[in-house]
């Protein structure tokens, strides 16, 4: 009976309903407003439980007065989302948080705490406590309490007996690319994921890693911990203040899953990291490979290899660019040959193509001053490589410098040879219900 009111309102054909009597609406939110619009919020508060038609399992679990789970990035964010849903005002758990979306929260978070100038990784801990009424259980078992008009619900009992108040609960890493090479990572405080009812108050934190519970707030606002303990459980101790009675609760979450340890585990990385920032502000981490009787940190044969966009949720740290982009020995093999490598990543990597590509566009112009500089009697010229968005980033910074040294006379990109890879040349057709699902 956990989906009585879809099923029994929504669904067409319902005995006792005339065909003219059906109600659909093809927004399952505003179907659920006006079935339950005669509920009286001013009794059950701000959030309705059964106002959630599509309620995750942990969210269901807890309604039962089940609370043993685990939880995790996907657990944590299916509890989110079924949270947001319960409210009278749909938007209501976002605009708390003054962000759009949990997607948008994340993001914000993980770009306020990243450096390129380092391969540190910091991920932010989101946490759930929200209390909300639910219709009794005793009432989801039989229709005596209401009647049904104008395709509405209607109470026949007093409101006061209707609802019970429960607690809804989670939190997590939000690591949500757990592939990323990265060993140790910083837990960071992050306030616009710290999310609770109006009636909490007080609230005091204290999270335990594997090294004994730490305070965790917005001064003791970042843990170190290690993301190679594999399915280690952590703990998460709470104090909060609700209707003037002091509360505690503790919670637990996984430290760290599926974590491919193949790739950490390899030995093999960039012979020197740097920084480069362009005049529109991006960034360029770039990782070089020493060319075969080059220089240390000189260029000589330089070949740039921009890689594929990379939103900021995806943090990648530059051994497992190394690893990924070294299949069959790729890398080392053009070291080898005599040509410098130079992968670059951009920070942020999500940026606009034009926005990337001048900042590509200076970078070649960079790289050939320090070649000519490091190698003032020879003039080799560059090789530039693309993958994927990449592709179209190299591909407009080149004609950017190309039609400057046309039109104007600017200096030439020096680059004999562009190779774009999987690189969507004639535009990219992403379906519509892609396109929805991700946003």
């Amino acid at each position: 009976m956990k989906h009585w009111l879809f099923i029994f309102f929504i669904c067409v054909g319902v005995h006792g309903w005339g065909q003219s009597d059906t109600l659909f609406e093809e927004n399952p939110r505003k179907a659920v407003d006006i079935i339950l619009g005669n509920l009286d919020k001013n009794i059950y508060g701000h959030a309705l439980a059964n106002r959630c038609l599509e309620q995750s399992q942990e969210f269901s679990d807890q309604l039962n007065n089940n609370y043993s789970q685990v939880h995790d990035f996907v657990k944590y964010f299916f509890m989110y989302t079924s949270l947001s849903w319960c409210y009278d005002d749909s938007t209501y758990l976002y605009n708390v948080q003054k962000h759009t979306s949990v997607y948008d929260s994340i993001m914000t978070s993980i770009e306020r705490f990243s450096s390129p100038d380092s391969d540190e990784l910091y991920l932010p801990f989101g946490f759930l406590y929200h209390s909300i009424s639910n219709i009794k259980p005793e009432f989801m078992e039989n229709s005596n309490w209401y009647s049904i008009v104008n395709q509405q619900l209607v109470p026949t009992i007093s409101q006061e007996q209707l609802y019970e108040s429960k607690t809804i609960k989670s939190c997590s890493i939000l690591d949500m690319y757990p592939y990323n090479g990265y060993k140790e990572a910083y837990l960071v405080y992050t306030p616009e994921m710290i999310s609770h009812s109006p009636d909490i108050s007080n609230l005091h934190l204290r999270i335990n890693l594997g090294n004994g519970f730490q305070d965790f707030n917005s001064v003791n606002n970042k843990i170190l911990y290690d993301r190679l303990l594999d399915s280690t459980i952590g703990y998460l101790a709470i104090d909060f203040t609700k209707n003037d009675t002091l509360f505690h609760d503790t919670l637990t979450f996984y430290i760290t899953t599926d974590i491919d340890e193949k790739i950490l585990e390899k030995s093999t990385n960039w012979d020197y990291t740097s920084t480069w920032t362009a005049s529109n502000g991006l960034e360029i981490k770039y990782g070089g490979l020493i060319g075969c009787g080059n220089g240390w940190k000189k260029f000589r044969r330089p070949i740039i290899i921009i890689p594929p966009y990379r939103p900021a949720i995806q943090p990648v740290a530059m051994v497992t660019y190394f690893n990924q982009f070294n299949i069959g020995g790729l890398l080392d093999e053009l070291a080898s040959r005599g040509y410098d490598v130079i992968f670059c990543k951009l920070n942020p990597g999500y940026e606009s193509l034009e926005y990337s590509g001048d900042a590509i566009a200076e970078f070649i112009e960079w790289v050939n001053w320090k070649k000519w500089d490091d190698y003032p009697k020879e003039d080799w010229e560059n090789v530039v490589m693309g993958f994927s968005m990449g592709g179209q980033i190299s591909r407009y910074a080149l004609k950017k410098l190309e039609k400057n040294h046309m039109d104007n006379g600017g200096k030439h990109h020096h680059t004999r040879l562009y190779v774009p890879f999987d690189s969507p040349h004639l535009g990219a057709n992403i379906p519509m219900f892609s396109q929805s699902v991700y946003y």
